[in-house]
């Protein structure tokens, strides 16, 4: 053979070293990308294993765990947090979910499982709050994907603490088993998209099965309405942000539409005025639940409200809103007899009612704060102080002079008794309210003991 055709039939140079990267396993595609109803993270692991068919405990322990925790660490324990405690962080955003991320992306060669979990909002949502620690599902979802032959999996916007409603069926995400009545974890050690891993049954409704919408069931589905549109729309917007615009939004809407008044802005979007203050200074992001709240109530988008620096009339509430009257008592004050509650006082400082009475107790029976009896009549509360305080000196001077009694009798009958008195058999012969390792115990305990010269045996005792 010639070396031309030695050389045609193995190229040499780019076009040989044109060769797709290799992968340790499945280059598995997430499902739902780009949308609302993307993958989560947990459940790119519940289907990874499947297309290995390895249950999810292998995986994590041969390769998932490994990786985390490195080399030589002993991963008895370390395989059942992942699967308990620390599974739900994975969709979530924050450290540990992070780290999952870098290992499945070296492990598949994907490079885009970052959307699987909520790491696109970090430092524009809060991470506190953001995950349930139980899987949820909306059962008119699974089985719609079942009848039309499409994959089960578990989306993100299930796992997410703000969602309560599916935002496409309005019916209310379940979280326990219908056939077993059980709770679990997003992770398990054999779970299977759409199925129960404790019964095996399926998680799909039924004809024998309904799901009632929650309470409220308008407002928690515009709501998740408000946090699918933000899975779908906030990768986008919030990628080509450098910094969250919802302090300055916070600042303007409430200078705009209430004029500075903190107290009137947390009535409004169903806050304390504290929390508005925090938004408003930058010292703390919004939750993804008060962020989809505060979009729904002023109709703006919440990609829009964190990333865009809006005018005031962008993000106005509308008449309604600014001409909402202020909050309802429930119940009318009461209104306080100065005459009545002056008797009490005079009552206590006259007659000198034993025991003296204290503040709180004459502030309980005239139905008033402490805080208004010392603002009304400062001069009687504060001798009805003073007596109580004298009164509680003298209390417990007495009840020194009866535990020294009470041990020295104790003492002296033992001993006649032909009893060496020792601590121990001091204290099975006192009342249960003598503790002999009180101070004031002790020392009348010592002192009985030289009285009838046992010091010295004491001292000799304790040297033994």
């Amino acid at each position: 053979m010639s070396s031309h055709s030695i050389a045609a039939a193995h190229p040499q140079g780019d076009e040989a070293r044109r060769l797709p990267l290799r992968s340790k396993l499945y280059c598995l595609e997430p499902l739902g990308l780009a949308t609302a109803e993307v993958e989560s993270a947990t459940s790119y692991l519940s289907r990874l294993a499947i297309a290995h068919t390895v249950s999810i405990w292998s995986l994590l322990k041969r390769e998932i765990a490994p990786s985390l925790y490195g080399p030589g660490v002993n991963l008895t324990h370390r395989v059942s947090e992942l699967i308990s405690t620390v599974g739900p962080a994975f969709n979530g955003e924050n450290s540990t979910s992070r780290k999952l991320i870098a290992v499945l992306q070296s492990l598949t060669g994907r490079p885009d499982l970052n959307q699987t979990t909520m790491r696109f909002c970090r430092g524009f949502v809060s991470p506190g709050f953001l995950i349930r620690r139980k899987q949820a599902w909306c059962s008119d979802c699974l089985s719609e994907w079942k009848a039309k032959d499409r994959p089960l999996y578990s989306p993100l916007i299930w796992h997410l603490a703000a969602v309560e409603v599916c935002p496409l069926h309005g019916a209310a995400l379940r979280t326990t088993c219908p056939t077993c009545n059980r709770w679990f974890y997003p992770l398990a050690a054999h779970s299977q998209p759409g199925y129960c891993p404790h019964c095996r049954q399926w998680l799909g409704s039924s004809e024998n099965t309904t799901n009632p919408g929650k309470p409220g069931y308008p407002l928690e589905r515009q709501i998740a309405q408000r946090v699918s549109d933000f899975l779908q729309n906030g990768p986008e917007a919030l990628a080509a942000a450098t910094a969250s615009a919802f302090a300055g939004n916070v600042e303007s809407f409430l200078k705009c539409s209430f004029g500075g008044n903190n107290q009137a802005c947390a009535r409004f979007l169903g806050v304390t005025r504290y929390t508005v203050g925090a938004w408003e200074s930058g010292k703390q992001l919004p939750t993804l639940l008060s962020l989809a709240d505060f979009s729904r109530r002023v109709k703006v988008a919440p990609e829009v409200l964190v990333c865009s620096h809006l005018r005031a009339i962008h993000i106005s509430p509308g008449s309604k809103a600014v001409t909402r009257t202020g909050h309802r008592r429930l119940f009318a004050p009461r209104k306080h007899d100065l005459e009545y509650m002056r008797k009490k006082l005079e009552e206590a400082v006259t007659r000198g009612v034993f025991p003296a009475l204290s503040l709180k107790a004459i502030s309980a029976q005239v139905g008033c704060q402490q805080s208004t009896l010392v603002r009304r009549f400062p001069e009687l509360a504060k001798q009805v102080k003073d007596l109580h305080r004298q009164f509680c000196a003298n209390r417990k001077t007495v009840r020194a002079q009866q535990i020294c009694s009470q041990i020295k009798l104790t003492v002296i009958d033992i001993h006649k008794m032909g009893i060496y008195p020792s601590m121990r058999t001091v204290r099975q012969r006192l009342p249960n309210f003598i503790n002999m390792r009180d101070p004031l115990a002790y020392a009348a305990w010592k002192r009985a003991l030289e009285e009838l010269g046992l010091a010295c045996e004491e001292q000799i005792r304790d040297a033994a």
